[in-house]
């Protein structure tokens, strides 16, 4: 019998689809601070290459689900943790999308949470 290693479950994404969406625009677009940095500041320099040369699709899109896959249970942890990333490579525009999402997400809770 084989042991697996068991691999921690999260019940939702952190990050809705409007909001990738808005990443998406901002980083897929190629220049001086673009996907490729979220890349290296994610240590994924790896996958540059491959989505480099991906024809169809989103390198942003692939990146944000790879950090999804891997981020820690703690959504205050991981928003701040994206946060500083952003932060990092100079992209105050993502950083500013990120709390406008995070202040949506918690104004939501927060009125679930009423009932």
């Amino acid at each position: 019998m084989i042991k697996r290693k068991a691999i921690p479950m999260r019940s939702s994404v952190l990050l809705k689809q409007p909001l990738r969406r808005t990443l998406k625009e901002l980083l897929d677009p190629d220049g001086l601070v673009d996907w490729r940095m979220f890349a290296h500041e994610l240590e994924l320099d790896d996958m540059i290459p491959k989505l480099e040369k991906q024809k169809h699709g989103s390198p942003t899109y692939e990146l944000l689900n790879t950090w999804e896959a891997t981020r820690s249970r703690n959504d205050a942890e991981d928003w701040l943790h994206l946060e500083q990333i952003f932060e990092k490579i100079g992209r105050k525009d993502a950083v500013t999308e990120i709390l406008k999402a995070k202040s949506e997400m918690n104004y939501v809770e927060l009125d679930c949470s009423k009932k």
